[in-house]
């Protein structure tokens, strides 16, 4: 592809006219084929080249000028609008915010993060089931708890709840395709996306977005999401930077683990077997079991389109097969006592605890993996993502990165230094003991609920003074 060739059809992308053409051909897919052709069509834009890594980076990275123009051609469509909203009101002595997601499943916001909410805040739960549970353990914790009926008719029930509940905001969590048909309902004052990956929303129901996960050339500069390939800001949505997160601790104590020479040379992963069986990611864990017979691997996570084969062959051929173990599955979900009970969970946490690695795979790296390792004293490498000038429109080899996780000593920016630190870590105890003792701090931070509300409120009221200001 010739340079600025893929920058001027992202630049094409953001066009009122090339969002009215995309909405004529999924018209008229639809006419032809019925939902099913269209959304088979969505699908497919989706896999090739929304998440397909076009037009320079990795596969997983996601491009938000198509992300977008996907989106509101859809929208645009189906003739979907929002209706009226409530003006807002002048600011108080108590806020009040609501939060619609599934918190069963949503390890950011676990029940530890309700325990300390600051006074003069008011906050209203909208719970989406998922997978059969909800989240009911908070309803205690909060002003207001809602649990949503699964169905055609959750987005009607859930915004006759949200109206009733009077919010100053609306908080929007990892949101679901049809959340956008709940935008469409809503009357709320204000409305925000908090954004538990890196793609946006692109409703205009939206007031502003939090983003916690910027990618090689997409991050937020000024308050706009900005291109590093176009080199100009995505569209004039208002995007804030998530500058601390909270994760979700589930009764792990941050406390110095074992040390390392009372660790053993084991290297764990865990998470989604795919990410591990990237061929990059085995090249540069598995010679290091070659280099060392003293080192092994264990493996936790479920297996995707035979991935545990993948890292077997690849362990095979480098003869280092009969040291590599696959442990399972776990789950980390919390059940209705906020608990978790899974004995897979239980087996990793003590792996995790006599393990000497537990690597960040790459391009697409883990959030609460990371943060699991860090709590249970686990020395973690990280292949982070570079955003300053000189890397800008060039190919990176990872493509997110959650920065309030970064460590110094363990962040790498290419895979050759990424093998050096994997390998300090397996042999090296003053390198891996400071790092663990980083890892420690950050943790600690990342599960002060307190702060992050504080956070959050203020981040809000900067927008707030923002509007006022226009």
């Amino acid at each position: 592809m010739p340079p600025g060739f893929g920058a001027s059809l992202l630049t094409a992308l953001e066009h009122r006219s090339a969002i009215a053409a995309g909405a004529a051909l999924f018209r008229g897919v639809r006419a032809i084929g019925g939902a099913t052709a269209e959304s088979k069509l969505s699908q497919f834009i989706e896999a090739h080249i929304v998440q397909s890594g076009w037009p320079r980076h990795q596969e997983g990275w996601i491009n938000l000028h198509a992300s977008r123009w996907l989106r509101l051609s859809r929208r645009r469509a189906a003739r979907s609008s929002s209706g009226e909203r409530v003006a807002l009101r002048a600011a108080g002595d108590r806020w009040r915010v609501g939060m619609v997601g599934e918190f069963s499943g949503l390890l950011s916001f676990p029940k530890e993060l309700f325990t300390r909410i600051p006074d003069g805040i008011d906050v209203f739960i909208f719970d989406r089931p998922f997978r059969g549970g909800s989240g009911g353990f908070l309803k205690p914790l909060v002003a207001g708890y809602c649990e949503l009926p699964a169905g055609a008719d959750q987005n009607d029930a859930a915004a006759r709840s949200i109206d009733e509940a009077d919010l100053d905001m609306l908080m929007v969590i990892g949101p679901k395709p049809d959340a956008y048909e709940l935008l469409d309902r809503v009357r709320t004052r204000a409305v925000m996306n908090y954004c538990t990956g890196s793609d946006l929303m692109y409703h205009e129901r939206l007031d502003f977005q939090m983003h916690g996960q910027p990618q090689a050339d997409y991050f937020v500069r000024n308050e706009r999401m900005f291109c590093g390939l176009t080199m100009r800001p995505l569209s004039d949505a208002v995007v804030m930077p998530i500058e601390i997160g909270f994760y979700d601790r589930r009764s792990l104590p941050v406390t110095a683990g074992p040390s390392w020479s009372d660790r053993d040379p084991l290297i764990v992963f865990h998470g989604s077997l795919h990410k591990f069986a990237r061929p990059r990611v085995l090249d540069a864990i598995l010679p290091l079991l070659a280099e060392d017979t003293s080192v092994s691997l264990a493996l936790m996570g479920r297996d995707i389109d035979r991935s545990l084969e993948a890292i077997m062959t690849a362990a095979r051929a480098r003869g280092v097969e009969s040291r590599v173990h696959y442990e399972g599955s776990f789950s980390a979900v919390r059940d209705e006592t906020a608990g978790v009970a899974d004995p897979g969970w239980t087996r990793l946490v003590n792996l995790l605890q006599k393990a000497r690695l537990a690597p960040d795979p790459f391009p697409i790296g883990g959030g609460s993996s990371r943060f699991e390792a860090y709590v249970l004293g686990a020395p973690s490498v990280h292949l982070g993502v570079r955003f300053d000038d000189a890397a800008l429109g060039r190919r990176q080899d990872s493509a997110c990165d959650v920065l309030f996780l970064n460590t110094k000593k363990g962040t790498a920016f290419d895979v050759a230094e990424y093998r050096r630190l994997c390998s300090a870590c397996l042999h090296d105890g003053d390198f891996a003991g400071a790092l663990a003792a980083e890892q420690y701090a950050i943790a600690d931070s990342l599960t002060d609920s307190h702060a992050w509300w504080i956070r959050l409120r203020t981040t809000c009221e900067t927008w707030r003074r923002q509007c006022s200001a226009v």
